[in-house]
């Protein structure tokens, strides 16, 4: 019996590694770029909160899976809307809305985005 569980333990660990033309290996569940295509070993970016309501002057820090990174590149959709800093820090400044970027700078593929309005 116990032979029979390493047997199985070994090929679902097969299962959930392979190896490309190249002889890279992956594991499922752990590939991934962002943008669903998976395969470099790069879990996917995910910022915190993704939809938020900021008053102008207000501000609101922005988090990833990445922490506070110097890795990660930071950007505004509408800088007369809303700001961002280097951190991840949005400042509302005028009424309107604004996507904020984040995206890793060794993988620019990998992205994500927090929409952000801003109110009177």
């Amino acid at each position: 019996m116990r032979n029979q569980r390493t047997f199985v333990l070994a090929l679902a660990v097969a299962a959930l590694i392979g190896c490309d033309s190249n002889g890279v290996g992956t594991v499922a569940g752990l590939g991934g770029t962002g943008n669903g295509n998976g395969g470099n070993g790069t879990a996917a970016l995910t910022v915190l909160p993704t939809g938020v309501q900021i008053s102008v002057g207000s501000t609101i820090q922005l988090s990833t899976n990445a922490g506070n990174s110097s890795a990660l590149q930071w950007s505004s959709s509408a800088n007369n809307v809303a700001t961002v800093s280097g951190t991840g820090l949005v400042t509302g400044i005028s009424v309107g809305t604004a996507a904020i970027t984040v995206r890793l700078t060794t993988d620019t593929t990998n992205v994500a985005i927090s929409s952000i309005s801003v109110t009177q």
